[in-house]
């Protein structure tokens, strides 16, 4: 009888430690649940804020190609502006403007 009570006793322990592991798996898995979850929004923003700035990065490149190309544009115009090659025509080829009148004109009959 003892021995009987002793066993039932350890039957009534393991039943109530059954219980309790069973409601701490529980509650272990909406840890685990919650604690993915937070992982997976952490990662998610991670990479949200690396694209924003790889985007503010690539916008800025492009301004800074635009500002380049509007001087770029600039000096182009400057550049092949007719009274400045006129004047290194003058200055340096030490060329004259030709009048019409002088030049001579030939017909080709093909």
């Amino acid at each position: 009888m003892r021995y009987q009570k002793k066993a039932n006793q350890q039957v009534g322990v393991l039943t109530e430690v059954k219980k309790d592991f069973a409601a701490v798996k529980k509650y272990i898995f909406y840890f685990a649940s919650i604690v993915g979850i937070l992982s997976f929004l952490i990662y998610y923003n991670t990479l949200h804020i690396q694209k924003d700035r790889n985007i503010a990065q690539l916008t800025q490149e492009k301004n800074l190609l635009i500002v380049e190309n509007l001087k770029l544009q600039k000096e182009i115009t400057v550049l092949s502006s007719p009274k400045r090659i006129e004047t290194i025509a003058k200055k340096k080829l030490k060329m004259v403007p030709v009048s019409y009148e002088s030049v001579k004109f030939i017909e080709v009959d093909e």
